[in-house]
């Protein structure tokens, strides 16, 4: 979506900034820390210097910044953490800057960023991609950094970030659909991957099949499943459930054709049974639904009654339910950020398994290489590859246990061949393989999801209007209050500021 600009030696800054007046004008959202974690107290406005940016990164004015549900959760973490919120300090003060989520405009370009020039509307990519990752496949890198979680973000009125987050967006781009780009991405990116391995796995058009999107109403499932029908899903072919019946019959309303069910009242699941079951049986997928996307980040068991052999269950939802498993098999970091796909053994013989894990790994990592393949069992000396640093893609479980350590010799993308685990388990994952459902983790965005998103607003078929966003204005002193009513869910699915409002 970058594209080539004129070849310069220096860094550029506009012409027509006033120095001395910008070295007064920026002001960041610090959040206080604590042993370099977030520790929630409230967000305070400091003075900064004008940003220094070096020769691979650009200086931008956010015109829209979004409030992500992750920003409200690295803030309520009990145990002051979040996946990607160790921060440095920033100028000079305990804390950094938040958000990953907006539009701006370029108002400084370093010398070795060719593919934008000043004065250009760009959306934000949070994840900061290192080299190590396949091509595109920026949300598989290892040593990624997030903006606004791992490094300082877009809360001040001119924010340094590396050049290659930043995508120029064309005039017909709104702000408010440019700021949406980034959580948009994260739901285009878990059905891509669920189709990349449902498509992979059956030989058939995933357009056609059937999705459960638990958790609907929220932001993750609400974006997924519109940019669904944006890509030609029936919405008769989609299950949305929420826990809101105001947003459920919301819901219903903007999508008369959608199955949409309250899962907290136990009798609409033996209503879906009823309703769904018949249908997916007469168009051959055996009374089970072969895609689920978990967006809710909670114990998904309300949905297993749904699920079947050959599922693919894709899980893009995070909690703090799901980060203390005693077991990494229901551990977010090996499942959903490592964004690896789990296959059982089952009945399959060795061969068709390791053809089928190749041909995701081919469909979701990379064409360019062969997997690295792993067999271990009872005489796999682990400790002497982790030392040797050894990693694989693909890694074949004989022992019916989990090996310690495993996580550091899988890479991120891989494919883990397995029986169930054995053991009592606090999480739902082994129930998951012994009904050899494909358990894929889904994590930020790679390159095809802007391609998609980039196609579907070009055609028309997605459009600010269609998003269940609600965007409003707020000030740098309602910041606090903002982010109250994003964590009680008041305002709708996003809520975002015109930082020009109050630039001086």
């Amino acid at each position: 979506m970058k594209e080539d600009i004129i070849n310069t030696s220096n860094n550029r800054m506009e012409e027509n900034m006033d120095m001395k007046k910008l070295r007064r004008l920026p002001y960041a959202h610090v959040v206080s820390t604590e042993n370099g974690y977030i520790f929630f107290n409230r967000l305070v406005n400091v003075p900064i210097e004008f940003p220094r940016y070096g020769t691979d990164e650009v200086v931008i004015q956010p015109s829209v910044i979004a409030v992500c549900g992750s920003d409200v959760h690295a803030h309520d973490q009990d145990s002051g953490t979040h996946p990607f919120a160790k921060h440095p300090l920033s100028n000079g003060e305990k804390g950094f800057i938040p958000f990953h989520e907006g539009v701006g405009i370029i108002k400084a370009v370093g010398s070795n960023v060719k593919s934008l020039k000043i004065g250009d509307r760009v959306a934000i990519e949070s994840t900061i991609f290192s080299d190590d990752c396949p091509p595109g496949r920026w949300s598989q890198s290892e040593k990624m950094k997030i903006v606004g979680l791992g490094t300082d973000g877009l809360g001040s009125e001119l924010a340094v970030l590396p050049g290659k987050v930043a995508v120029r967006i064309s005039k017909g781009v709104s702000d408010e659909l440019g700021a949406q780009f980034e959580p948009l991405g994260v739901s285009v990116h878990a059905w891509m991957r669920a189709m990349n391995v449902y498509e992979t796995t059956t030989k058939k058009d995933a357009r056609e099949a059937w999705f459960m999107i638990n958790g609907g109403t929220g932001s993750v499932g609400g974006l997924a499943l519109t940019s669904l029908i944006a890509e030609g899903v029936p919405e008769e072919h989609i299950i949305a459930t929420g826990t809101t019946p105001a947003k459920l019959e919301a819901l219903k309303e903007k999508y008369p054709k959608l199955n949409v069910f309250n899962l907290t009242d136990k009798t609409q699941t033996q209503e879906i049974l009823e309703q769904v079951t018949p249908r997916l049986e007469l168009e051959g997928f055996g009374g089970k639904i072969p895609i689920v996307i978990e967006a809710t980040g909670h114990d998904p068991r309300p949905i297993f009654p749904f699920v079947g052999k050959g599922t693919v269950f894709v899980v893009v939802g995070l909690s703090s339910d799901l980060q203390q498993g005693e077991n990494l098999m229901d551990n977010n970091n090996f499942v959903v950020r490592s964004q690896r796909t789990i296959l059982t053994f089952g009945n399959k013989k060795d061969e068709q398994l390791i053809k089928t894990a190749k041909a995701i790994f081919e469909k979701t990592v990379t064409k360019e290489r062969e997997p690295k393949i792993l067999t271990i069992d009872s005489s796999t000396d682990i400790p002497n590859l982790l030392a040797e640093r050894d990693y694989f893609d693909i890694v074949i479980n004989r022992t019916g246990s989990f090996p310690e350590d495993i996580d550091k010799l899988l890479k991120k993308g891989g494919i883990w061949i397995t029986r169930p685990i054995k053991g009592n388990s606090p999480l739902p994952t082994q129930e998951l393989l012994e009904r050899e459902v494909i358990l894929v983790g889904s994590w930020g965005r790679d390159k095809e999801d802007w391609d998609v998103m980039a196609s579907q607003v070009r055609e028309g078929r997605l459009s600010a209007d269609k998003l269940p966003i609600t965007l409003f204005e707020f000030s740098e002193e309602g910041l606090n209050s903002a982010f109250e009513n994003v964590r009680k869910g008041k305002v709708g699915f996003k809520m975002g500021r015109r930082a020009e409002k109050y630039v001086n």
